[in-house]
Formats: structure tokens, sequence, C-alpha cells
């Protein structure tokens, strides 16, 4: 998939001699966007946060992501939350862990200024949180969905959908977790 290959190298160009610090779930589109990045040999620091919700296989995730970094030689660093203790008293999962990443993602951008992280949001994603944000009536800025660039975080992926994805992942015998 050389379109997608470019379109990361010339979208991200100005992030050459940053540190780039991945959000890896293990799943398809951040492997992938880990990939692609490695392969235009970005500075890359791969983070991963475990949330103990799935017991064994939460486990086997952090696994494997450590494994990834390891074979390609790239920094890995992880966070483990108890999500469900966490939520004893009550609370929404989704926003509980989304805010424990976002905590985190701005300690790494407070670090340094060459600090800068990207999430591995594609095409369908930005379909399910337009519609998400139409059901909750969240007007324009809700509807004008998940932003490419925003205070040093990056989605480069929103173009491309998850099939494109599974074609790059295909083609280049990259292996993920479900």
């Amino acid at each position: 998939m050389q379109k997608l290959n470019q379109h990361i190298a010339q979208k991200l160009n100005k992030l050459h001699g940053k540190r780039l610090f991945v959000a890896c779930s293990g799943g398809l589109d951040s492997i992938c966007l880990t990939h692609l990045l490695f392969n235009l040999n970005f500075d890359l620091h791969i983070i991963h946060v475990n949330y103990q919700l799935r017991g064994i296989n939460s486990d086997e995730d952090a696994n494997f992501v450590e494994a990834f970094c390891e074979k390609l030689g790239i920094p890995f660093e992880k966070r483990t939350i108890n999500l469900s203790a966490q939520l004893k008293d009550g609370g929404n999962l989704q926003e509980v862990a989304r805010n424990y990443r976002y905590d985190w993602f701005n300690e790494i951008l407070n670090e340094n200024s060459d600090n800068v992280v990207l999430l591995a949001h594609h095409a369908n994603d930005q379909v399910e949180t337009f519609f998400l944000n139409l059901g909750r009536k969240s007007g324009v800025m809700g509807l004008s969905c998940m932003p490419e660039e925003h205070h040093r975080i990056y989605r480069p992926l929103l173009h491309y959908a998850k099939e494109d994805l599974l074609e790059y992942a295909t083609n280049e015998n990259i292996e993920w977790r479900e």
C-alpha cells in the first residue's frame, strides 16, 4: 500500500526530529501505524495502557505489544489501571479510561516540547464519532469530530478506512491482536 506510506511520510514529515509516542493497543490500527512510522525512520516510543478489563487477554495484549517493540528495538512503556476498581462507586467506563489515557498523554507532552502523541484513529472511527455526537446533539463542534492534529496529538490515519489498514497489514505480513 504505497499510497498509505506516501501519505504518512508527507503528512508527518514535519515531525522528523521529534519524539513520537504512539498509543498502541496491539490491535490492527495501532500496530499498522507503528509499523508505518518505524519504516519511515521516526524516533518512536510506544505507550500502552492495560486496563485489566479482560483478564488474561489484557495482559496478553500488553505482552504482545512489548514483544513487538522489542523485536523492532522500539522503546516501550506501559501503565496499568484496574478500571473495575475505579468504577466501584459508579462512573462511565469510557470516560474514566479516556481521562486516564489523556492525563498520561499530557504528562508526555509536558515533559518536552518535542514530544508528540500519535493515535491510530481511522475513517471508520471518525464516522462512528460523528453519529455518536449526532445522537448526543453535540452541535457543530461535536459534529466536526476528531481533528487530525490538536495540541501535538496527531491522528494521521483519519483519511483511511479500516479495510485499507487490513490490506496494508496483510501485504506486510503484520500480526496484531483482536
